[in-house]
């Protein structure tokens, strides 16, 4: 059985970098791109999208603007396709190591917050399929073959988010039987201590 450690190594790979499959943009696609960003998070999360944009500070907004961040920077286009932490970060209002901060920090909440890898599936899922109907309507001449090939990715990413919260799912319990099992060893070596009262 795995420990507690190999396990939370396991989570921390999961939540680091992209979580969709890589799509091909261009910078031009960017704004359009970060404006569904913007509209899914808010969507979601209830926030505004003038309070995402803004300066607050007051949780969870600031948390569901780290989530922007990562969208952006992770699930429009690839490493080398995809926008800079600059470009997100002059969108933003910001500079790129606000920017590299926010997108740790929402990695990290991820790995240790529950109530956060929730909501941030919705708003993958969400933006998942805004990105792909965008991707479809840019396609000046789609082919039949085009469509179907945008339809079976689309089937292909909600397998990949469906294993995703499966595989979570299995680690979650894993983690709660090994606490279990802990607090057993604990109970059972206290049980054969004789006590001093």
């Amino acid at each position: 059985m795995k420990s507690e450690e190999e396990m939370r190594s396991t989570l921390t790979r999961v939540y680091k970098g992209s979580m969709l499959p890589s799509i091909h943009v261009v910078p031009e696609q960017f704004d359009e791109l970060f404006d569904i960003a913007l509209a899914c998070v808010a969507d979601v999360t209830g926030a505004s999208e003038e309070e995402l944009m803004g300066r607050s500070r007051v949780q969870p907004c600031c948390t569901y603007r780290f989530m922007l961040y990562k969208l952006m920077r992770h699930e429009v286009g690839d490493a080398h396709t995809g926008p800079s932490l600059s470009w997100i970060g002059n969108k933003m209002g910001r500079d790129h190591g606000t920017i590299i901060h926010g997108i740790d920090q929402i990695e990290t909440y991820l790995e240790s917050d529950r109530r956060v890898e929730p909501i941030y599936m919705r708003v993958l899922t969400r933006f998942e399929i805004a990105r792909a109907e965008y991707v479809s309507m840019v396609l000046d001449e789609a082919s039949s073959e085009q469509i179907t090939g945008l339809k079976e990715a689309a089937a292909t990413i909600a397998k990949a988010i469906k294993k995703h919260e499966d595989h979570l799912a299995s680690v979650m319990e894993q983690l709660a039987r090994a606490k279990l099992k802990e607090d057993d060893n604990e109970n059972m070596v206290q049980d054969k201590c004789p006590s001093d009262g």
